[in-house]
This record gives C-alpha cells, sequence and structure tokens, in this order.
C-alpha cells in the first residue's frame, strides 16, 4: 500500500494546547493507521494518536507526525507530516477569579486568593487598587487596608507567570472598605469548612485568624433558606434535612473590652443524600480548538476537573441537532455542520463519585470544506483522431458527490465535450487536448483541476501507452513465500498481458504471472518484472519495473498444526503427528509439556505418559528448520487431561513355603504390567472375613490347619489406580514327618522365583522394543522399522520360553505343596 496524501498538522502548536493531525490518504484503505509525534531534535516519540497536549519540551521546536498504515495482506506503509510552525508560548488562563479574605475595613489586613488557572502557575506579583485611582496601595499577597480606601471598592489584580507561558491577568471580585471601627476584634482570615457535604458526613470548621486574638469564638452552623441554627461547635454531623442546600457557618470572636467581631465562611453544597457519591467538578469546561471546516479535523480540549477522571467522554454536537455528529478528541467535520457551530459535552467519570458534565463554548462558524485533489486527472486510451477518450479524475482525499468535464483542445476556449468520454474529433489532430475537472460535494466549495496536456495523432495503428507503471508489491520478498506485481496501467485496455519475473544478476526469468513462489536462489538479490501487453491493431507494449527490496529468508510455515492423541492414561507410550509444513523441513524437534510446567517432560516422537503429568494436559512444540529459512514453531492444541493408568496383572501372585502349622510362608506378587511403587498383602484363611495377616510373610497358625488360605496382593504406584489380585490356595496340614516334601516344596520355590525374574526381565524388553518400534513408525523410519521388528520378534519369543518355564515351575510348586498335604498331615 502507499501514502496519497502524507499526514497533516493543524494550526500553530503551543505548549499545554492541543496538537490535532489528519491521518493522511492511503491506498487502499487502511484497517488502522498508527500516528506518534516526534519534536525536532529528538527521536524519541513524545505521544501518540490523533491528538496531543504539547510539552514543554516542546517549545520553540517544530513537531512532525509519522503514520504508519497497516492492512491484512499487506506491507506497512510510513509517511512523515511537514513540520508544523515552531511551538509558541502556552496560554495562562484564569479559571476561577482571584478573591479577597478578611475583613475589609481600614486598619484591618486582608489576604488574596490567587484564583484557579488552566496551568500550574510558578509564581505571582500583586497591586492592590481602590475604587478612582490606578496607583496600587499595595503590591504585596497581604495589605493593611489604608485609610483613603474607607467608603470604596477594593480590588487586587493577580498577574500569573509560568515558563513558556504568556502571563496571565485577572482582578478580584471587588469588596467595600469599611471605616475603622477601634476596639471591635477584627477578622483577619475567613472561616473555612472542610470535608464532604453529604447527609451523615461530619464537617470541620476553621475559626479563622482574628485582631487582636480573642478570648474564646463560638461556631454555629446555618442551612440556606432557614436561620435556624443545625449545630454549634467545630464540628457537625450534617443533618437529613440540610439535604439539597448549602452549608455554612458564622463564627464569633469575643475579647473582654472590645466589641464582637463576626465573621461569615464560604457556603458548601449542595448537600448530597446519604449514600451519595461526591462529583466530579469540572474546573475548566472543554474547548473546540481552530476553525472548523467541514472535511477537516476539529479538536477538542478534555477541560480540567477534579478529582482527576479516570475517564472522559466525549460527545460532539451541531447547533442545529441534538443527536452527536461524533465522539472522541478529533472528529472529521461533516457536511451538515456547515454554517452552523459546534459543541462538546464532556462527562468525567471516576470509581466513588457521581459523574461530572460540562459543555464546551460554541466553536466558530463551521466554514465550506476544501476539495483538494491527491493526484492530477489524467487523460485515458489512445488520443488519436476518432478513437474514444476517457477522463480519470484523479485521487481526493474527501470523496466527491460527483465531477463535471470539459475537454479542451489547444487554441480554443471553447469546450469540445462535456461527458467522461469523449470521441476525438479529425480537427483536433495534432493539437494538444486537456479534460477539466470539476469537483462537486456538499457543504465543500467546487474545486476545478485540469489534466495534463496530451498530442492528439492522425489516424492509424500506435502503440498501447503505459499510464501506470508495473511493481513489486511484496515489500519485502522473502524466500518460499508468493511475490504479487502490480501490472501497471495501460492505454487503450490491452486483450493480453504478460508477467516475467527476473532477479538481480540473472537474465533467465525465475517464474510468470502475477505471483510466483519466490526461490531460494534469490536471497539476497532483488526481484523486477517484465510486463508485455497486446491489443489487436496496436502495436505492444513492455515495461520493467524497478528492483523490489532485497529477498530475506522465508518462514518455514505449519500447513496443518500438530497434534497429539485426544485421550491419555499414565504409562501409556503415545505418538505426536509432527504437523505438515512448507517448505519440507530438513529437520523436525519436538518437546512435549504438561499444562502445570514449562519444563519438557519428553522429546521426540513418542513418550511414554509419565506420573507428574496426571490430571494435566499434554502438548507438544514443534520446530521446523530448513536451510536458507527461519525456522518455524508451533505448538498442538492440548489434549484432554491425563487419567489414571492401569496396572495389569500378567502372572497370578502365589504362596511360597511350606503349608505347615507354624511354618513361614511368604507372598510372591506375582508379575505386572508395570512395576509398583509398593504392595500391601492380607491373608485370609477359608470361612473368615477377617485377616490373618498383612505382611509380606505369614506364620501360619494352628487355627489354619486343614484350611485353605491365599494372600490378596494390592499393588500401588503414583499416576495409576490400585489394582488387587489374590493368589491361588493352599490348604495346611500339620505333620512333623514332612521333611522331604518340604524341601520339595523349598527347591520348587527357589524354581519359580527363578523362572519368574526370567519373565520380568524378557517383559520389559518386549515393552521398550513396542515403543522403539511405534515411534519410529510415526517418524516413517521404514529401515529402523524393520529392524526393531526383528529385534522384537527376538524378544517376544525369549519372553515366551519364560512363561513357559513359569508355568512349569508352578505346576512343579503346586505338586511339591500337594505333597506335603498329603505327608505332613
Amino acid at each position: 500500500m502507499q501514502s496519497v496524501v502524507k499526514p497533516t498538522i493543524s494550526d500553530a502548536p503551543t505548549v499545554g494546547g492541543l496538537a490535532v493531525v489528519h491521518p493522511g490518504v492511503w491506498d487502499p484503505q487502511p484497517d488502522a493507521v498508527d500516528l506518534q509525534w516526534f519534536r525536532s531534535g529528538s527521536t524519541d516519540p513524545i505521544g501518540s494518536g490523533p491528538a496531543i497536549v504539547v510539552p514543554a519540551a516542546a517549545h520553540g521546536e517544530t513537531l512532525t507526525v509519522r503514520a504508519t498504515a497497516s492492512k491484512a495482506g499487506r506491507t506497512d506503509a510510513v509517511a512523515t507530516s511537514d513540520p508544523s510552525a515552531p511551538v509558541g508560548d502556552g496560554a495562562l488562563q484564569s479559571v476561577e477569579r482571584p478573591a479577597i479574605f478578611g475583613a475589609p475595613v481600614v486598619g484591618g489586613v486582608v489576604e488574596v486568593w490567587e484564583g484557579i488557572w488552566s496551568a500550574t502557575p510558578s509564581g505571582y506579583s500583586y497591586r492592590w487598587l481602590v475604587e478612582g485611582s490606578d496607583d496600587p496601595v499595595g503590591t504585596g499577597k497581604q495589605l493593611t487596608v489604608p485609610a483613603s480606601a474607607a467608603g470604596k471598592a477594593l480590588t487586587v489584580e493577580v498577574t500569573a507567570t509560568r515558563s513558556l507561558y504568556a502571563d496571565g491577568v485577572a482582578t478580584s471580585v471587588p469588596v467595600t472598605a469599611a471605616a475603622e471601627a477601634p476596639g471591635a476584634v477584627q477578622s483577619v482570615t475567613a472561616p473555612s469548612i472542610t470535608g464532604t457535604p453529604k447527609v451523615g458526613e461530619t464537617l470541620a470548621a476553621s475559626t479563622g485568624t482574628w485582631d487582636p486574638a480573642p478570648d474564646a469564638t463560638t461556631v454555629t452552623w446555618f442551612r440556606s433558606g432557614s436561620t435556624d441554627p443545625i449545630g454549634t461547635g467545630e464540628e457537625l454531623v450534617v443533618p437529613a434535612e440540610a439535604e439539597g442546600e448549602l452549608i455554612g457557618v458564622v463564627v464569633t470572636a469575643t475579647k473582654a473590652g472590645s466589641a464582637d467581631g463576626v465573621a461569615f465562611s464560604a457556603p458548601q453544597g449542595p448537600v448530597l443524600p446519604a449514600g451519595a457519591a461526591s462529583t466530579v467538578q469540572s474546573l475548566v469546561a472543554p474547548s473546540v480548538s481552530g476553525s472548523p471546516r467541514v472535511g477537516r479535523l476539529a479538536g477538542v480540549h478534555p477541560g480540567v476537573w477534579s478529582p482527576a477522571p479516570d475517564e472522559v467522554t466525549l460527545e460532539w454536537f451541531r447547533s442545529g441537532s441534538t443527536d452527536p455528529i461524533g465522539t472522541g478528541t478529533v472528529i472529521v467535520v461533516p457536511a451538515e455542520a456547515e454554517g452552523e457551530t459546534l459543541t462538546v459535552r464532556a462527562t468525567a467519570a471516576k470509581a466513588g463519585y457521581t459523574a461530572g458534565e460540562a459543555t464546551s463554548a460554541p466553536s466558530d462558524v463551521v466554514g465550506e470544506g476544501t476539495l483538494e485533489a491527491a493526484s492530477d486527472p489524467a487523460i485515458y486510451g489512445t488520443p488519436m483522431a476518432g478513437a474514444t477518450v476517457v477522463a480519470y479524475e484523479g485521487l481526493w482525499p474527501a470523496s466527491p458527490d460527483g465531477f463535471g468535464y470539459r475537454w479542451f483542445a489547444e487554441g480554443s476556449d471553447e469546450p469540445i465535450g462535456t461527458g467522461k468520454e469523449l470521441v476525438v474529433p479529425a480537427d483536433a489532430a495534432g493539437k494538444e487536448l486537456t479534460v477539466e475537472v470539476t469537483a462537486t460535494k456538499a457543504g465543500y466549495a467546487d474545486a476545478v483541476v485540469t489534466s495534463a496536456p496530451v498530442t492528439v495523432e492522425e489516424t492509424g495503428s500506435t502503440q498501447v501507452a503505459n499510464l501506470l507503471e508495473p511493481r513489486v508489491l511484496t515489500d519485502p520478498p522473502k524466500v518460499g513465500e508468493l511475490a504479487y506485481a502490480h501490472v501497471g496501467v495501460w492505454s487503450p485496455q490491452p486483450d493480453d498481458v504478460q508477467v516475467q519475473w527476473f532477479r538481480s544478476g540473472s537474465t533467465d526469468p525465475i517464474g510468470t504471472g502475477i505471483a510466483i513462489v519466490v526461490p531460494s536462489a534469490a536471497q539476497g538479490e532483488t526481484l523486477s518484472v517484465k510486463v508485455t501487453v497486446s491489443k489487436a491493431g496496436y502495436a505492444d507494449g513492455t515495461l520493467t519495473s524497478e528492483q523490489s527490496a532485497t529477498v530475506g529468508a522465508g518462514t518455514v510455515q505449519a500447513l496443518v498444526p500438530p497434534q497429539v492423541p485426544a485421550a491419555a492414561k499414565v504409562g501409556d507410550t503415545i505418538v505426536a503427528h509432527v504437523g505438515v509444513w512448507s517448505p519440507g523441513p530438513d529437520s523436525v524437534e519436538v518437546r512435549w509439556f504438561r499444562s502445570g510446567s514449562t519444563d519438557p517432560i519428553g522429546t521426540g516422537n513418542a513418550i511414554v505418559v509419565p506420573a507428574e503429568a496426571l490430571g494435566e494436559t499434554l502438548t507438544v512444540e514443534v520446530t521446523a528448520t530448513r536451510a536458507g529459512f527461519t525456522e518455524g514453531r508451533l505448538t498442538s492444541a492440548p489434549s484432554s487431561p491425563v487419567t489414571e493408568g492401569v496396572q495389569a496383572n500378567l502372572v497370578q501372585p502365589a504362596i511360597l513355603g511350606a503349608p505347615v502349622a507354624g511354618a513361614t510362608v511368604q507372598a510372591w506378587e506375582g508379575i505386572w504390567s508395570v512395576v509398583a511403587d509398593s504392595y500391601t498383602y492380607r491373608w485370609l484363611a477359608a470361612g473368615s472375613a477377617q485377616p490373618i495377616g498383612t505382611g509380606k510373610q505369614l506364620v501360619i497358625p494352628a487355627d489354619a490347619v486343614g484350611k485353605a488360605i491365599t494372600v490378596e496382593v494390592t499393588a500401588h504406584k503414583s499416576g495409576y489406580a490400585d489394582e488387587v489380585v489374590s493368589s491361588g490356595s493352599i490348604t495346611v496340614s500339620t505333620s512333623a514327618a514332612c521333611t522331604t516334601a518340604t524341601s520339595a516344596v523349598d527347591t520348587a520355590t527357589a524354581a519359580q522365583a527363578q523362572a519368574a525374574a526370567e519373565v520380568s526381565a524378557a517383559q520389559a524388553k518386549v515393552a521398550k522394543l513396542k515403543a522403539k518400534k511405534k515411534a519410529a513408525k510415526a517418524a516413517g523410519k521404514k529401515a529402523k522399522v524393520a529392524k526393531v521388528k526383528a529385534k522384537l520378534a527376538v524378544a517376544k519369543a525369549a519372553r515366551k520360553a519364560a512363561v513357559t518355564s513359569l508355568a512349569d515351575a508352578a505346576v512343579g510348586l503346586a505338586s511339591a505343596q500337594t505333597a506335603v498335604g498329603q505327608n505332613c498331615s
């Protein structure tokens, strides 16, 4: 995309004032425009957005705005405004007039309150004036009222100063000075009230200062609309009857030998209802800047508020309507506001306060907009006697409602046509032809712009003419990604357009058409397009674009994202799909994560789900790399939460040892699909649900003689559900003459233990090879799959032989135990 009209800063900026920028005009219309403000002499931005309050640091310098326009599918474009006028002094304005405090009595001391200003002054100076004279009677913050002021109006003129601001001057409300009242206690500083005027809240009164110092002061509280006091003392809990009214205090000062003095506070309120929020107060109303014109930006300063609001909402209105025409700090003035004034209603909100409202003074009357062409009109088509040419109106920042046309041939002020199209007359041959375009739009003054002239040719064949050069649109192009070309604009419209792409340093085309996938051979070079157009009856037109930006490294992109199995259990071997990437990567790195951790729990295509993943989701992060490309990285969607694993019993538990009363037997836990963390045991004798033992070993009790006993084994492992399996039973006997049979049992027990160990080792090897085979298959490594498959066949055969040996050992143990039952009873 490109800038058609660069950003423009409105009016001359001043310190503390509002500076506004028009974002410019872009082709095509952008999705967003980012605006950053700079002052000359610095590369650090001083603000962003369509308007800023100009900081003091910019005084005497110029401002510029850099606009960055973005649109989906397009490369960002950047344009910078022309510098503004140098930033001038700000203006100090009086928001609240100064006031005189104290007793305006001859010989009494009065003091000035400087009021409130639009910016905080750094200092003040004073001129006290008595009615009828321009010569000051004092120049300090305080004044002892002179005798010459008796019976006359007294004022104070306050001059506020601040660096980089023009001085501000404001005069107080006048007070009339009274003749001296000897012996009376005089008020020097008026009483005051602090606190929130709200029903149920506590207000505090200051009694002020007096001359001479009184022996005592009395404070009485009143509400407006009544002469009956609502309280006495220096504090008051605001009563319900004061709601909606003003509250003030009267202080009476007494001193022995002097007349009483009386002073009044400034009233506070109106009193808010109980529980009501205080209201945000407007100190400086909003103000519309500059002289607004249709189609231009108008800006508003939001005003000054107390306390500082969390948010200020701004609504714009034109004088002829109650419907808002816009919101925010700036608007583009619409055509319907022409001839009217603009006002802005500001609503200031703050947590815990009632929102405050203030409306600006009306702006100047909105003037007509100005239609300006961003690019001049042009004549399309072949300027040849008898041919049809077309007027191109150019680009206009404000889209006109319509256009008018007047065609002229060199040497005459009389138009030869008034439409968008013109059949070139024969008598125009050899002359220059122009078109005058008049743009019209409601609320705007008409604008007239004339095209550049073209020379009319005699009738006959001619070449297709280029009006807008072709160019490479993608900026910058990248290896492996699409690059697009604009074929330009031609006159007349061609029947056929051919596009060839070239890289710098080569005359061999690398592609054709309006788009190509940039090859890796072009990295570090530039691209250009050669466009050849043809039309029946015309000579072909050919033009080569300017070089593009340097081709950068492409990025490996995921066409299909990585995936993990939707559900998994602890102990499962699961395989990830690494996704589909373009271009095909040289290598892929896979890392597995559980939702509760940033540390990988495994790498490679397949993992065995660990116990720490129980209850969490699993994802894989795939990093695809290819020489000459920026690596691509993408994380899969998460799986469902991992569930508990299953401990499968492969070989039933057994009882080892001679089943003779008083003998010690031992539980063999059997063989399981996973190695348990621990086991627990319950020995049971037939006919009873109560265990006769809970350890790995059991000394057979005498009361078990003649009964069948079993051992119930429970396997425990982190991340797995507990699994309970019972052994086969043996019958307990009591004979002592069973030495031979018992020895046979011991021998058979040892044989079974050895066979069980061999089965466990074989089972572990088979499980390990299965996982390797699954991972190799998922990675598409056929040779490795075949190699692991051969090893797996050998391991399975070994496992089968070990299981057979275990079965034989179990039969031998059972036979020996039967013999004990026969010979030891």
